[in-house]
């Protein structure tokens, strides 16, 4: 993974934490507490690792567009 590509990664990971922290401190949770079944903890993976691809063809298609763009 490129150097860009990791700085997008945490990024993108920072903007997932803080948005599921509101959440849950919107709704009284204690992460700490939370019993998630190894089911469900894979479906959230899935769920989360297609979300990424999502954002880099996204990004990736943007990119491509500036590029073009400019030429």
């Amino acid at each position: 993974m490129g150097k860009k590509s990791k700085q997008q990664s945490g990024i993108s990971n920072q903007v997932i934490s803080s948005i599921v922290n509101d959440v849950f401190a919107k709704n009284g949770i204690n992460p700490s507490e939370i019993k998630i079944s190894e089911e469900k903890r894979k479906e959230i993976k899935a769920m989360v690792s297609n979300l990424n691809k999502q954002v880099k063809a996204f990004v990736d298609g943007e990119n491509k567009k500036m590029k073009k763009s400019k030429n």
